[in-house]
């Protein structure tokens, strides 16, 4: 019986159509890779959105305010973001910035911050913000008054 399969040609050739058949079929039915681009979304109501991208400038919120210490230099790396995200959401935003605690002492502080977006009734979630965290680098001074 074994040598009369390895010597069918017939099912040699049907089981290598078979093969080729699930592999086109997984390939290109099951889960195409053709994707819409990016500005022609579909969320999932069912009505496209407009998806738009933007720069802006980062800028620094120091958190309590500390008379005797203030900041000599600043530096935010890069000093502007892309933010991407629905057109709608996208025209609320009012700034882009980056929150810094002030010591009670003279120092340096320099870290990785995630950028926080200040737009009043749209959630974080509605964009995409690029890049991620941004360093920032503030050498803090006693004031001489």
């Amino acid at each position: 019986m074994l040598q009369a399969l390895r010597k069918n040609f017939g099912l040699k050739l049907f089981s290598l159509a078979l093969a080729v058949g699930g592999w086109a079929y997984f390939r290109f039915l099951a889960g195409p890779s053709i994707t819409a681009p990016f500005s022609e979304r579909i969320a999932f109501g069912g009505d496209a959105q407009a998806v738009t991208q933007r720069t802006f400038h980062v800028s620094i919120n120091y958190g309590a305010v500390n008379n005797s210490i203030v900041a000599e230099q600043t530096g935010v790396t890069p000093e502007n973001v892309d933010i991407t995200g629905p057109a709608y959401a996208i025209a609320g935003i009012r700034s882009i910035r980056v929150d810094v605690p002030v010591p009670t002492e003279a120092g340096t502080y320099d870290a990785m911050v995630a950028p926080t977006i200040d737009a009043p009734g749209v959630q974080r979630s509605a964009f995409d913000i690029s890049p991620d965290y941004v360093r920032v680098h503030v050498k803090f001074v006693r004031s001489s008054s």
